[in-house]
């Protein structure tokens, strides 16, 4: 047997520790932590309504020239979801004995009064807060207390737009999820006080039609996703103003043939979803202007194989995913010649086997997952 070589050795290790670098892992299955005080705390708050999950990055170490190599356990942080946790303070108090809090979630049937607010804002380092159930006025007056905040969710369905007023005090905040009830400019009004707010998240619950005009002035927003609950009558023309947006994704979408433009004015977005969209009547030909798309996702869309002679024209493609839409062998042949596709993925359409068999003469180097409905 030939002796592993030690350049080999230091690649394979290195491809280990890359791969390692490029997340986090769960903490061992038998989670040993970092003090007794920690594990107890962490006990008593899983055995009275709340759920703790720990997460701990791994370090790179080179230990010495003959390219000796090894990882090191580094800092944990954790992730609390408070669930039916009744906020008296012995129940509280375990929350400020785990350091390095990164993640809090409150349910709504967390009861959330000024005592419990008292004990939550002192785990100062919060970086992601999601609050869900009705709001009230000292739930955002403490919220503004988060400085260090970089990722909120707001799922309350009576929000306010004035109410966006508290969340001035977080100058670090890069993404909000919200849940809006009601038209939606007065709430980008708002939104524009945040300077570092990048990637936003709008579920719309109301059956009247909105407008998203206004969110140009959010200039910017590099995500965006759009929630739009297939309300008739809806204009979501304002999004092709976005010109620093780079992942798009609309959910849900009545999209009128004047609307259909705005794909053309994104030129710059890499990566577009469509979840359960209504265009199908309507020309398609715009979506030849999104020549920086990489990744396309398609999803229950009510569309056609018109739709793919577009994309399969665009010079940086190289991920293509459709599930539940009536593609068929014909629409394929719009691909033969995409100029990058290396995968397509197909779910619940209407290609057959043939259909499959001539993508993969025409490009042998694109990975074809197809499913064909026998």
């Amino acid at each position: 047997m030939k002796p592993i070589n030690r350049m080999s050795t230091l690649l394979l290790g290195l491809v280990t520790v890359g791969l390692i670098l490029l997340g986090t892992s769960p903490a061992d299955a038998e989670e040993k932590y970092e003090s007794p005080e920690i594990g107890e705390a962490i006990e008593y708050l899983r055995q009275n309504g709340a759920s703790v999950r720990s997460y701990s990055s791994h370090v790179f170490m080179a230990v010495n020239l003959q390219f000796n190599t090894q990882t090191k356990q580094g800092p944990t942080s954790y992730t609390i979801s408070i669930n039916n946790l009744k906020p008296t303070p012995e129940n509280l108090a375990p929350l400020l004995v785990i350091p390095q809090v990164n993640r809090l979630t409150l349910s709504p049937s967390f009861e959330r009064d000024q005592n419990a607010w008292n004990t939550l804002i002192q785990m100062s380092e919060l970086e992601s807060l999601t609050i869900s159930g009705q709001l009230q006025e000292h739930d955002l007056r403490n919220l503004a207390q988060y400085t260090n905040l970089k990722n909120l969710t707001l799922q309350a369905k009576n929000l306010k737009p004035e109410d966006l007023w508290y969340l001035e005090e977080l100058t670090e905040l890069k993404h909000l999820t919200l849940l809006v009830s009601d038209d939606c400019q007065p709430y980008f009004d708002y939104l524009t006080r945040l300077p570092k707010l990048d990637s936003l998240t709008i579920r719309v619950d109301t059956d009247q039609p909105f407008s998203l005009d206004g969110i140009e002035q959010l200039t910017g927003l590099r995500t965006l996703s759009i929630d739009c609950q297939e309300t008739h009558g809806t204009n979501v023309q304002a999004i092709g103003k976005l010109t620093e947006l780079q992942s798009l994704s609309l959910l849900r979408t009545v999209i009128s043939q004047e609307e259909m433009e705005l794909f053309r004015e994104l030129e710059q977005v890499s990566y577009l979803h469509l979840y359960r969209c209504h265009f199908k009547k309507h020309p398609v030909d715009a979506f030849s202007g999104m020549t920086s798309l990489q990744r396309v996702q398609l999803s229950n869309n009510e569309m056609n194989n018109d739709i793919l002679q577009p994309l399969g024209k665009l010079p940086r493609l190289h991920y293509l995913y459709i599930r539940s839409s009536p593609i068929t062998d014909q629409g394929l042949t719009y691909l033969h010649k995409a100029p990058v596709l290396r995968t397509l993925q197909l779910s619940a359409t209407d290609i057959t086997e043939a259909g499959v068999k001539a993508l993969q003469e025409a490009r042998p180097t694109t990975h074809v997952i197809a499913p064909i409905k026998k």
